[in-house]
């Protein structure tokens, strides 16, 4: 009753806590964001921005990581800057001006001819002609004496006195004399002098330089014609009056297997000060675009958050996605049950029971009929029970030859099971036999050759012995193919083992996903871990950026194996696997101080002391 106040008390707890801090969920770009838990989890789950259900230690939390900053939008959980050039309802920038877009924010700048004043774009005032104080654009020293000084009548006006005013040229310009007319000749030549002798002001556009406030430019200017032209930052251009970003257009990128492109095919493409948006590697997202590379996956196939994978439906699954069975958890000691922590501070925490419990697998299923048991997920067919008579592995198909010859269950393709069938049908909660409940007529006795079956598979490394199946434990190893083993056999499409096509690593290289299955693997492993160790290195793994890592159940590694590889050890495709052996998060029942451990070096797959590092010590989680 304790127990169950305190599991009680600690739910409670959690869903306050969860209510408290819902408030505290904020844009981790934020100035003002703290190192409270809410920012925490937004960083580990990658969301800038937005709400967003995600699986944290576990349990599957809505989180709502605030808005963004002024000048960016929330797209896909991500902050991404707005362009308020494109809506002029997001910018105020006034007559005779154009709008360039920053990072975060935007300027207005001002067309030639306009400089900046009081928020509003005003005309240059014009440039003023040189003129002498009367206001005459002619020379002041250009009179009627230099004239005369160059003129051949410079003698006789040499007799002049200051007092003879009519001498004058005005004089001379009032009288009809001849003489007068010639100076008057001369003074009209003269009237072209401004524009020989006149200093003319020449304007140099670059002077102040009018590139050094211009965004995207390097501040470089030079003149071209009565103008002049600032040089641009790469991926920009100059327009007459700013640098504008460059567009291109690029045929979209990065489509997975069995996916199909959302609409556009090839998108246009804009320079934003750091690369080019929006990316042409295509994302999945189920709303059409002719903007953004997005793609779906095709019919029969799900998005997994990698990739698209094999739609699975009762009556194709694989073993990989099949519980164990394991319905209690135990701690490291023999034969000793504990409740199922539910807080990753608890010790033994992450087990296959509790897992099973979040429906992270497909529960087993049968179908009993008159003579044959139905599995329901796979869509395999079996025996009730095992051949009375002990065959070599040679003759291991007498057995299934005569079920065919008598047409037995209706059915006439029986044959000998792989391994990884075997394993379907064994419940890890249960022993002697550790087949599931629904197989009511399997042997009891303890290991001899009655509780002993051949698989189909012979063991690559000594292609004299091969593999058997064990009903009293339900585990496997191979033995000399001379032995005699009896057999159970299975009808239907047999379930293939994964292969080198089955397994995509992610572009960083960090995650496998194995499409037969949909699991997300880590393409790394740990070592040096007892069970426990293990378990809690899983479940504080914040490996790639996810946080819902955990220790693979029987099934799930298991499936890992493929007893087919013709070079032997490693049995496994998957990339860079070792030839190690692995934990997995289910107990052992026969002694519930061991855990299934699966031999890539070997094929084996059995029980072993949760208590060793030194000879089992290797750990690879997933999600």
């Amino acid at each position: 009753m304790r127990n169950k106040l305190l599991i009680l008390f600690a739910v409670l707890s959690f869903i306050l806590l969860s209510c408290e801090s819902k408030d505290k969920w904020i844009n981790q770009h934020d100035s003002k964001a703290d190192a409270g838990d809410t920012a925490k989890i937004c960083k580990q789950a990658e969301v800038e921005c937005g709400k967003k259900w995600i699986n944290y230690n576990g349990v599957d939390l809505e989180i709502d990581c605030g808005e963004c900053s002024d000048g960016y939008e929330c797209r896909f959980n991500t902050c991404w800057d707005i362009n308020e050039c494109e809506n002029p309802d997001l910018n105020d920038c006034p007559e005779h001006s154009t709008c360039a877009n920053e990072e975060g924010t935007y300027s207005c700048i001002c067309d030639d001819n306009y400089t900046w004043i009081d928020s509003e774009c005003v005309e240059k005032p014009q440039e003023e002609p040189n003129t002498d104080d009367s206001g005459d654009s002619t020379p002041a020293d250009n009179d009627t004496s230099d004239s005369t000084d160059d003129s051949d009548s410079a003698p006789d006006n040499a007799d002049s006195t200051p007092d003879e005013e009519p001498d004058t040229a005005d004089s001379i310009d009032d009288s009809g004399d001849s003489e007068p007319d010639d100076s008057d000749s001369k003074d009209d030549g003269d009237t072209s002098a401004p524009d020989e002798d006149t200093d003319t002001v020449t304007v140099d556009p670059c002077v102040p330089n009018p590139c050094t406030d211009v965004p995207y430019s390097t501040g470089n200017c030079a003149v071209e014609g009565n103008g002049y032209t600032c040089e641009c930052r790469t991926h920009y251009s100059w327009t007459g009056s700013v640098c504008k970003a460059d567009k291109q257009v690029v045929d979209c990128i990065g489509k997975p297997e069995n996916s199909s492109w959302n609409s556009a095919t090839s998108i246009t493409q804009t320079w934003d000060g750091n690369d080019w948006y929006p990316p042409a590697t295509g994302t999945y997202n189920e709303n059409p675009s002719n903007e953004e590379c997005r793609y779906v996956c095709n019919v029969a196939y799900n998005w997994n958050g990698l990739l698209c994978f094999r739609e699975l439906t009762p009556g194709s699954l694989t073993l990989g996605n099949i519980c164990t069975g394991q319905d209690k958890c135990y701690n490291n000691r023999e034969n000793e049950t504990i409740t199922c922590p539910s807080s990753s501070n608890d010790d033994f925490y992450g087990q296959d029971a509790y897992y099973a419990n979040l429906d992270k697998c497909t529960p087993q299923s049968f179908t009993v009929s008159s003579n044959v048991v139905v599995d329901n997920n796979t869509g395999l067919v079996w025996e009730k029970s095992p051949s009375s008579n002990t065959y070599t592995w040679a003759n291991r198909n007498t057995h299934c030859s005569e079920l065919n010859s008598s047409n037995y269950g209706g059915k006439n393709n029986w044959r000998v099971p792989n391994p990884l069938e075997l394993l379907t049908i064994v419940d890890s909660s249960r022993l002697k036999p550790a087949t599931n409940s629904n197989f009511t007529e399997m042997p009891t006795s303890s290991l001899d050759a009655s509780n002993l079956l051949w698989t189909n598979n012979e063991y690559k490394n000594d292609t004299s012995k091969a593999y058997y199946f064990t009903l009293y434990y339900g585990a496997y190893v191979y033995r000399e193919k001379n032995s005699t083993y009896k057999v159970l056999c299975v009808s239907g499409d047999e379930l293939t083992a994964a292969t080198s096509n089955d397994f995509v690593t992610s572009s960083d290289g960090k995650i496998v996903t194995d499409n037969k299955t949909g699991l997300i693997w880590q393409k790394e492993y740990a070592t040096d871990k007892t069970w426990q160790q293990a378990l809690k290195y899983c479940e504080d793994s914040t490996y790639a950026g996810y946080s819902d890592w955990r220790l693979p159940n029987r099934n799930e590694l298991a499936s890992l194996i493929n007893y087919e590889k013709l070079s032997g050890s490693p049995y496994s495709y998957f990339p860079d696997m070792p030839s190690f052996q692995f934990w997995s998060s289910s107990s052992y029942e026969a002694l519930r101080n061991d855990a299934w451990v699966v031999y890539f070096n070997y094929g084996y797959v059995v029980g072993i002391s949760k208590s060793y590092t030194s000879y089992i010590s290797y750990v690879r989680c997933v999600r």
